[in-house]
């Protein structure tokens, strides 16, 4: 009866190995980080806590055991952000992130009421895996998918369910780590998990995908305008979960996942180095090359290392599928990617320039590998839509703000709407004014 409560699969180890690779890594640093102060004992409880708690959440199998896994990892995540006892803004924050968790574990006992009441099982693997039970009435599974969703975006941060990890600056580096590597990864694992269930419902798709595309906008945005690296990390997270949820909603779960993963560790290394990155940003200068030939190097890189991506991931860039949305958006982050590469190791020669090439095109390509590896292993199916409106029209918006903020900034910057709009990204993305430490 026990064992028929957990639920292991390819899925479950996969987040239960970058759990213990990121909880291990985050232990040994905290060792000598938190070194000396009083609660330093309580915060490997709740470390201990945490881990546990998400264990459970990943291998369970029956909907109550999932609820109360999920419950007591935001209660980890509470005490986490109380760990400065003696600050009124960590209190705050805390207080914060509970009135949000508490409306994520709403969202989630209603998904999986209606989930019960749709197919009179609270077992996992019959939802999920039996088209006979979970088919029987499909107006209660898109409510409870629309539920779940909702649940995992007032966990995971998306827009507008933000806020919370906007003030949670007060936490240690540590335990910003923590939240950002192997927390929010919880709300793509319960998307990931029952996505089977929504398969047919393509509104669904569409709404998931609408709300990846506020979130990587909004988190996008606001990373321009922050002033220090942390609130940088808390922003680029943001804007990087809208971006796997877009993927998700584009029907590429494969690719949601490898981007998942690969930015939890790397959100990981970033926050427990913020001050090496710091220093590394005072170093950071300029090229002063033509602006032309900087262009066309970028250009020229960018056109060949996507390339290498379409081989690697077995992708066909002439589809009119939401694939074609992953190439674009990687010819563009391979493009921001070389400009910096550019403008830090300053490309002067065709030699620097095939070496630029090895390096970027070796990259996306191990990206792409590792795409395909987590398709075939962990038996995750892509289901590549075709090219609507929705999509259409968000690929066009972004392309149009890309170029437009790349190319004709300083004209638009002299305009006084552009002041406006500065001055309302700084406000929306600050955190809670109670959640802001002040020194007297």
């Amino acid at each position: 009866m026990i064992l028929e409560c957990f639920f292991i699969d390819r899925l479950s180890i996969s987040f239960l190995i970058l759990l213990f690779l990121i909880n291990s890594q985050i232990c040994f640093f905290s060792r000598t980080y938190l070194e000396g102060q009083k609660a330093k004992k309580d915060f490997f409880i709740y470390l201990l806590g945490l881990t546990c708690a998400l264990c459970f959440v990943f291998t369970a199998n029956h909907l109550c055991l999932f609820w109360c896994a999920w419950v007591f990892s935001q209660f980890f995540i509470i005490c986490f952000l109380r760990y400065q006892a003696d600050w009124q803004a960590a209190k705050e924050s805390a207080i914060l992130a509970k009135n949000n968790f508490f409306i994520s574990a709403l969202f989630l006992a209603v998904s999986f009421m209606c989930l019960f009441l749709s197919s009179h099982s609270l077992y996992i693997q019959d939802l999920v895996f039996d088209p006979g039970v979970s088919g029987v009435h499909p107006v209660l599974n898109d409510m409870s998918m629309v539920a779940l969703i909702l649940s995992a975006a007032a966990q995971s941060a998306f827009v507008p369910c933000h806020q919370w990890l906007l003030s949670s600056l007060n936490a240690p580096s540590p335990v910003s780590a923590l939240m950002h590597g192997g927390f929010l990864a919880s709300g793509f694992f319960v998307i990931l998990r029952f996505y089977p269930i929504c398969s047919q419902a393509f509104w669904i798709y569409d709404l998931i995908f609408f709300i990846g595309i506020v979130t990587l906008l909004s988190g996008a945005f606001w990373k321009l305008v922050q002033t220090n690296v942390k609130s940088m990390l808390v922003c680029s997270t943001i804007a990087q979960m809208g971006y796997a949820l877009m993927q998700i909603g584009a029907g590429l779960f494969s690719y949601a996942l490898a981007h998942m993963m690969m930015h939890a560790f790397f959100k990981t290394y970033l926050f427990l180095g913020t001050s090496s990155a710091s220093d590394l940003n005072k170093k950071y200068v300029l090229s002063r090359e033509d602006p032309s030939k900087r262009l066309f190097f970028c250009v020229l890189i960018s056109i060949l290392a996507t390339s290498m991506f379409t081989i690697a991931a077995q992708v066909d860039p002439l589809s009119l599928t939401t694939e074609l949305l992953i190439v674009i958006f990687v010819f563009f982050g391979v493009f921001e990617w070389t400009e910096s590469v550019y403008d830090f190791f300053e490309i002067h020669t065709w030699q620097s320039l095939v070496c630029t090439v090895f390096l970027v095109g070796l990259t996306v390509c191990l990206y792409g590998i590792w795409v395909k590896f987590l398709e075939g292993r962990l038996s995750i199916l892509n289901f590549p839509q075709s090219l609507r409106v929705i999509h259409m029209v968000f690929m066009m918006i972004g392309l149009s703000i890309f170029i437009i903020f790349k190319f004709f900034l300083k004209f638009i910057s002299k305009n006084d709407w552009f002041t406006v709009f500065y001055v309302s990204l700084v406000n929306s993305s600050r955190p809670h004014k109670k959640t802001i430490q002040t020194i007297f």
